[in-house]
């Protein structure tokens, strides 16, 4: 088993933040939050990465909104950056799991 510190640099790494961008964007590259994220690519990948070192995750609100299919459900959206975070993790992870 390696050691926390290390599993976190990992996770925190610039190449596996830019993976987990890439993946967490499939598909949803004309929404609005995923081009917000992109024009300021380098701010948000230093930003995330120094929170990810420090044990956090980044803030922001879930958007929540309701679907009728079936039956009656709302659902709850992440926000982007905490997307591309989940990611960053089960690329690094993932295979321990």
């Amino acid at each position: 088993m390696k050691r926390l510190g290390v599993v976190i640099q990992g996770i925190a790494s610039y190449e596996n933040i830019l993976d987990a961008f890439h993946k967490a964007a499939e598909g949803k590259r004309n929404r609005s939050d995923v081009k917000s994220f992109a024009t300021r690519l380098e701010e948000n990948f230093q930003s995330l990465s120094n929170l990810l070192l420090q044990g956090e995750l980044p803030k922001g609100h879930y958007r929540k909104f309701t679907i009728y299919e079936t039956k009656e459900r709302v659902i709850s959206v992440a926000p982007f950056s905490h997307r591309v975070a989940y990611h960053a993790i089960m690329n690094y992870c993932g295979d321990f799991f």
